[in-house]
């Protein structure tokens, strides 16, 4: 899975996502799910930055706290989920960012976290799908159907082998020439990058359980420790 992630050097983002419009994105060391993040969607003349929701709830959901069960999407199941098959058909998005972290179980120990990030690609995306849901008829809601929530879930797919040790799963890591086919092509070209995607060369280090409080964000939560 992926839980956590964390965003800081936008420089390439404009070129990099051939990007129509531009926002003053801040550094972000701590991404957590229920968090509005910028992502990058396809528009009728090009790709643009939109922030959403990280936790993505279907438009057909009576309940918009569905999604802080829906952070993450299987790549292997995506298609056929009930959850997720109308956004992965019809509504794709890439989420950009440095790195991510993930936990390590460890027997009669805490877990540990790891940062993890590309060796290749300093900013990279990773595949995503996207939803709007709006109010139906709770009236009192604070969204209703004049400002809908758009809301997002990342994909993950199996470790790669020099991964595993720390966690089975991790997100869909996609390769610039695929992003955008992944954005604007059809659901069987999507199906195929699903099929033949290969992770980036990654590196990952050791960090302090300070990452594990939402409330610490700031570039020394990405210092390698000694686990």
């Amino acid at each position: 899975m992926c839980g956590r992630y964390f965003a800081y050097d936008f420089t390439t983002m404009h070129s990099l996502f051939q990007l129509l419009n531009e926002l003053d994105l801040p550094a972000d060391y701590n991404i957590t799910p229920g968090r509005d993040v910028a992502c990058i969607v396809a528009a009728t003349d090009g790709n643009r930055i939109a922030i959403l929701r990280w936790g993505l709830v279907p438009f057909w959901a009576k309940d918009p706290t569905i999604g802080n069960r829906l952070i993450n999407a299987r790549s292997e199941t995506v298609a056929e989920k009930p959850a997720f098959r109308e956004a992965f058909r019809n509504r794709r998005c890439l989420v950009p960012m440095n790195g991510y972290f993930e936990w390590q179980q460890q027997a009669g120990g805490p877990r540990q976290p790891w940062a993890i990030a590309s060796t290749q690609q300093p900013l990279f995306a990773v595949a995503g799908i996207h939803s709007t849901w709006s109010v139906r008829e709770q009236a009192t809601a604070s969204r209703g159907p004049e400002n809908p929530l758009q809301s997002m879930a990342l994909l993950t797919r199996e470790a790669a082998p020099d991964m595993a040790f720390i966690h089975p799963r991790m997100p869909l890591i996609l390769q610039p020439s695929d992003y955008q086919t992944w954005l604007a092509g059809d659901r069987h070209q999507a199906l195929e990058l699903i099929a033949s995607n290969q992770p980036p060369q990654l590196r990952f280090w050791s960090v302090s359980t300070r990452v594990n409080s939402p409330r610490n964000n700031e570039l020394s939560l990405l210092e390698e420790v000694t686990p």
